[in-house]
């Protein structure tokens, strides 16, 4: 029995991806504050949110892989399908010529049989006739052969009474031998036909096999097509998201790297990392949109993509209202 997962087979979650974003906004908000060291809770975000990302980063590549395998094996799965739909069809094919064939010749060895059925009839109508003079023959036979016997010594007369009695026993057995042979030429041209009609049932039968297999394969043909084109679109989705995702994972990196060298009486790498933040924004805005137009491909709950959208318009705000990134060096 051939079964297809509706969804993705570990779908692509959003738990890591929505506590990295909340995390780059507290980090957000903290390299702005001027009094609560933003140095050591905006380094702490920081690397929260990149373990976060990273997390998703690998699930993402994960199910990347499993769907390129599905995609594989449900490709491999059409070509036998469609092969089995091709030799089935031959089948087919076949059976109805063969089935066409053999109508035909039941067809003529029925006209046979109604023939040889009009022969016997016509048979059994004369050996009746001949039955019934034999039948009154029989009443006077003795008499005929008395006389033969008794008038055989008489020239011309004896030939003629001896006759009589022979003729007469002779038309019914000529009657009745083309009776047996009309009979026997019936019998045999209906059990040729009976085998024939047989034959003809087998095939029949083998052909409405051969149609219902041909419907299930075709089912099935266009079940592993559907699937085949669901796979294709979501690793198209997930292809692009890839990219988006990648791109900005690999600004998240830059992002860490910049914010190990914060210090507290000096600024400059929170300034580099405040530079990067926006830069982030806009890369994190382009994955998110990637992930919202594919929420149907990739088998996401609306209200779990409602919940990153939040997320990340939180941090979107943060980093725009905050765009002047005014520093306190105290």
């Amino acid at each position: 029995m051939l079964w297809f997962k509706k969804k993705l087979p570990d779908h692509f979650n959003l738990t890591h991806l929505h506590p990295g974003i909340t995390k780059l906004t507290t980090a957000a908000g903290a390299l702005d504050s001027s009094r609560s060291r933003p140095s050591s809770t905006a380094k702490t975000a920081i690397l929260a949110a990149n373990t976060a990302f990273q997390q998703a980063d690998t699930k993402l590549r994960d199910i990347t892989s499993s769907i390129t395998r599905e995609l594989n094996s449900a490709t491999g799965q059409l070509r036998d399908v469609s092969k089995s739909v091709t030799s089935t069809q031959k089948s087919v094919s076949s059976t109805q010529t063969q089935l066409s064939t053999q109508t035909t010749l039941v067809s003529n060895q029925q006209s046979l049989v109604n023939s040889a059925a009009w022969d016997k009839y016509y048979a059994q109508l004369e050996k009746n006739s001949q039955q019934h003079k034999y039948n009154r023959a029989v009443k006077s036979q003795k008499d005929w052969e008395i006389a033969c016997w008794a008038t055989i010594w008489i020239p011309f007369v004896g030939i003629g009474t001896c006759t009589k009695a022979i003729v007469e026993d002779s038309d019914l057995a000529s009657a009745s031998s083309k009776l047996r042979s009309a009979e026997r030429r019936y019998n045999s041209l209906n059990s040729n036909l009976s085998s024939m009609k047989a034959r003809k049932t087998s095939l029949e039968k083998s052909l409405n096999n051969y149609k219902s297999n041909l419907d299930w394969y075709r089912n099935k043909l266009r079940t592993y097509q559907q699937r085949k084109s669901d796979l294709q679109k979501q690793q198209r989705s997930l292809s692009h998201l890839g990219t988006q995702f990648r791109t900005m994972v690999g600004k998240m990196r830059v992002i860490v790297d910049s914010a190990a060298s914060f210090t507290v009486r000096g600024r400059t790498g929170i300034v580099r990392v405040k530079t990067l933040m926006r830069s982030l924004s806009t890369s994190m805005r382009q994955t998110v949109n990637a992930i919202s137009s594919s929420q149907t491909e990739l088998c996401m709950q609306r209200s779990d993509v409602t919940r990153l959208e939040a997320a990340a318009s939180s941090f979107f705000q943060k980093v725009d209202r905050d765009s002047s990134f005014d520093i306190d060096l105290f």
